[in-house]
């Protein structure tokens, strides 16, 4: 169907498009460093988990998704420089890479739960992000025995 075929479809493709006829990606003109000193004045330690999140993986990642040579290096090879066979990638998937991505989430979500629990005072929610690192905790201090 056509977007004036569909109740309100053109209003919303026009508040998501600029002027050019392209999509709007960029919500906010503030850099996303800016965003997060931001975050501060609702909650430091959403700001803090937030800044955790970016800095884990923000620069590691954008060189990887760009194709550079460091993200190559970086991804495929062993922090000694050498090649990796499969067994060793393996290791290093699960020993760095893994762990860069779940920090970065589990960072995230705890930023985003905490900012969201001081905005709306939802104090539950902070209590739950308590149990969640509480448990992340627990998990670790088990893979570290083992």
């Amino acid at each position: 169907p056509s977007a004036s075929d569909i109740p309100g479809m053109s209003e919303a493709l026009e508040m998501f498009t600029d002027k050019k006829g392209k999509e709007i990606r960029d919500w906010a003109a503030d850099s996303l460093d800016n965003r997060i000193r931001k975050v501060e004045d609702v909650s430091a330690t959403a700001s803090t988990s937030l800044a955790g999140s970016k800095f884990s993986i923000y620069r590691h990642s954008s060189e990887l998704l760009h194709g550079t040579y460091f993200g190559v290096i970086y991804f495929w090879t062993s922090p000694s420089g050498g090649q990796l066979d499969r067994n060793q990638f393996e290791d290093q998937w699960v020993h760095n890479h893994f762990v860069t991505v779940f920090t970065a989430a589990f960072f995230g979500v705890i930023g985003a739960i905490e900012c969201c629990s001081s905005r709306f005072e939802f104090e539950h929610y902070s209590d739950a992000t308590q149990q969640m690192i509480k448990r992340t905790k627990e998990l670790l201090d088990l893979e570290t025995l083992t």
